[in-house]
């Protein structure tokens, strides 16, 4: 399962209110958690969350956000990308540390920019940030087994909110109510398959 979640923005917020809204998700992701903000050009900083259910890599090398060893990427993501180590092989220069799929994404970005997503055969919802290029991208798989919603404010202080949100909790699930829960986020709009939104 697991859950991923983050912003962009130029308001600050703090990891404390990240973690919170992280922790919404606990119900998919009761093995390990990850919360980072990170600044970034112009103003703006850049939030990146995950609770994680262990599967492929049951160690700590799969805790997310996870980073690629030059420091240029980051990376939360939840799905399963079926033909990882298909990839893996290709990617064979890469100093892989772990035997989780989240790695490969990482090492064929490196590789392959943001076009590696047309290789990854999976289900999958993918935030990644990359410091290089200054742009956030969010992506999901094409037919949205896991789907991937974001909000933007349009006011004066550019903030986007997205969410990986396959459906509620129930009542009593981290003790907030659905109704509460509905009530702490905004209206949120799907992201739509291919091309992937980007901000940068």
């Amino acid at each position: 399962m697991c859950g991923i979640c983050g912003f962009i923005s130029k308001n600050r917020i703090t990891n404390d209110q990240l973690k919170a809204m992280n922790d919404t998700m606990y119900h998919r992701g009761p093995d390990d958690s990850g919360a980072e903000i990170y600044d970034a050009m112009g103003g703006f900083c850049v939030g990146l969350a995950q609770r994680r259910l262990s599967i492929l890599d049951l160690s700590p090398l799969g805790h997310q956000p996870m980073h690629s060893p030059n420091g240029r990427l980051s990376i939360v993501y939840n799905g399963e990308i079926y033909n990882f180590r298909k990839l893996k092989k290709e990617l064979s220069d890469y100093p892989f540390q772990s035997t989780c799929d989240t790695e490969v994404i990482l090492a064929a970005y490196l590789k392959w920019g943001i076009a590696c997503v047309e290789k990854l055969n999976g289900m999958f919802a993918i935030a990644v940030y990359d410091r290089e290029e200054q742009k956030l991208y969010l992506c999901r798989d094409r037919v949205g087994k896991k789907p991937l919603y974001y909000w933007k404010d349009n006011g004066s202080v550019v903030k986007i909110f997205f969410i990986f949100l396959y459906k509620l909790p129930k009542k009593g699930d981290n003790e907030i109510s659905t109704k509460e829960k509905r009530n702490t986020y905004p209206p949120l709009l799907m992201i739509p398959s291919l091309p992937m939104r980007r901000w940068g």
